[in-house]
This record gives structure tokens, sequence and C-alpha cells, in this order.
């Protein structure tokens, strides 16, 4: 029996084993000497290699003796091959989960969805991805489409499908955290997601605080500064949230402003039980109990300091 293809196998070598590495080591040693080369050879005085923008630009000449232009983009090539890998992924995944029998599908489900969050994980806690964010939103489309296809075990009629937090329809806005370079005003976006993205795995996976099958896009999506629109299962109970809600809030304080406003109303609106029902502001913000006797306490007030 010929051995059916993996869905991930091209995302688990260029994440896991360094398949993006050698291709960005690869490009930095190749095109200098090109571009050298042009120079010095055809003396191609446009000819520009860019390190920090990845790219390369510079004039080649054919077998038959005609130049032509060459425009490499790495960032651009690594966008376009996760793209096409990700639509690849997706007909794997769409083939194994409505063909063959239902034990089966639900197990490849399974499987995809564990490797799928691993490998975002991955990317979350590496820096170098904050180069290249195709790879994240990749992924988690690929995590999304896979969702939306859960196969459901006879009998089930759907019921199997991951609970996932019903929209809030409103106005509410989110938090929003932003970092910004020390002594500076120059924002760094790219750091700020990379931070969130830390903050989220030792919430979910290390203090098991938030619903194993949170996205992590949905809860950066809750520090955005944007309407909310998907509220996060908080698993601990009301007085955790509160020790959360009072140790983040200096991070999100605007620049010029004193305080956080509407903290409680806005972390009602960003979050709900574990049975999936709304927090009310007044249960939020008065939890019965003082922080230092919350269990957990002390490890959720030195989580937040992840947020520079």
């Amino acid at each position: 029996m010929k051995k059916r293809k993996s869905a991930l196998k091209y995302f688990v070598h260029f994440i896991k084993f360094g398949g993006l590495e050698e291709k960005r080591a690869s490009f930095h040693q190749q095109y200098p000497r090109e571009v050298d080369y042009a120079r010095q050879v055809h003396g191609d005085k446009g000819a520009r290699y860019d390190e920090e923008a990845e790219t390369a630009k510079y004039e080649k000449m054919t077998i038959d003796f005609k130049f032509i232009d060459i425009v490499v983009d790495f960032g651009q090539s690594i966008r376009n091959a996760v793209s096409l890998e990700s639509k690849k992924a997706k007909l794997i995944i769409y083939d194994r989960l409505t063909s063959g029998l239902p034990p089966e599908q639900e197990a490849f489900y399974n499987q995809v969805l564990r490797d799928v969050e691993e490998l975002i994980g991955i990317v979350a806690e590496q820096p170098i991805y904050t180069k290249y964010p195709s790879v994240a939103e990749a992924l988690c489309g690929i995590r999304d489409f896979a969702t939306a296809h859960q196969p459901s075990l006879p009998g089930q009629l759907g019921a199997a499908r991951i609970n996932l937090p019903e929209p809030v329809m409103g106005q509410v806005v989110s938090f929003h955290y932003r970092y910004f370079e020390k002594g500076t005003s120059k924002e760094d976006k790219s750091l700020a997601r990379h931070l969130l993205g830390n903050l989220f795995h030792e919430l979910r996976d290390r203090l098991e605080l938030i619903a194993p099958n949170t996205s992590i896009d949905d809860f950066r999506a809750i520090f955005s500064g944007k309407a909310v629109t998907k509220r996060i299962k908080w698993m601990g109970v009301n007085n955790q949230l509160y020790c959360f809600i009072q140790a983040i809030s200096p991070r999100l304080i605007p620049h010029g402003q004193k305080k956080l406003e509407e903290k409680w109303a806005t972390a009602a609106a960003c979050f709900v039980n574990r049975e999936g029902e709304a927090f009310t502001k007044r249960q939020l913000e008065n939890p019965g109990v003082s922080i230092d006797k919350v269990h957990k306490g002390r490890e959720i007030g030195e989580l937040v300091k992840i947020l520079r």
C-alpha cells in the first residue's frame, strides 16, 4: 500500500529541522558573490546586495552573450514558497478528512492539530520568524482549515467539533500592547508580537489558564487595540483573571496617561469563563480575595514581566 503524504512535511523541515536557516545562509553566501562578480567583470555599477533587506540586484550574461536583470528578494521567495506549500497542505488535509474510515479521519485530524500547534509555538518563540510573518499566518490558516473540516464520529452530528468561543459583535475595543525601543518613540511591532506570543504559551501551556484550543492570533487580537471579535476562554477562576489584569495593566497604559481606563469592562469583553459564559465587569473588579491568597498569583505576577 502506497504511503500517504504528510500534510505538514514541508513546514516540519522548514521550521523544526533548519530549512529556513539553510535557505537564508545560502542566500547570504551566494548573492554577495554574484553582485561582486557583476561589478568586477561586467562593470555593473548598479549592482547591489542589501543584507538587511535581504535583496540583490545585478546584471547577468546569458549563454548567447545578452545581459538580463536579476532581482532577488529573499523575503518574497519565502512568502511565495510558504503560500504554495500551504495550499498543498490544505489539499492533503481535505483529502484525508473526507475519505477513509471515521476513526482514521479523527486520528489524522488530531495529529494535524498537535503538529501545527507545535510548529506555531516554535515560530512564536524564535525571533527570526518576526522577519517572515507569512510563516505564522500560513500555519494559523492550516489550523483553521483543518478545524473547519473536522470529521464527526458516527452519531455525533458534528458534536465532536471544537467548541470555540462565540464572537462578541460589539464596539468594545480590546487592550493594546505596544513596545517602544528604550528611550525612543519608535514602535517595534514585530517584537511586540513576539513577546505576546511568549506570554500566550506561558498562559496556555505552562499555567493552563486559557483554553488549550486557543489560537495565538486570537490571543494577540485582545491586545491589538481593535474592536473585540472573539473572546478568550479563561480556564482559571475569577480571582486569577483579576490578578492577571492587575499585573498586566501597567504595561498597557497609553503614553501620557496615568491609568488604564475601563479595564474591567474591557476584560469582560475579552474573556469568558471555562463554561463559555460571559463575565460581568463587577465579577472581575471584586475578586473577593486578596491577591496574595490567589492560587498561582505569584506566578501570574511574574509571568507578565515577559512584556517589557
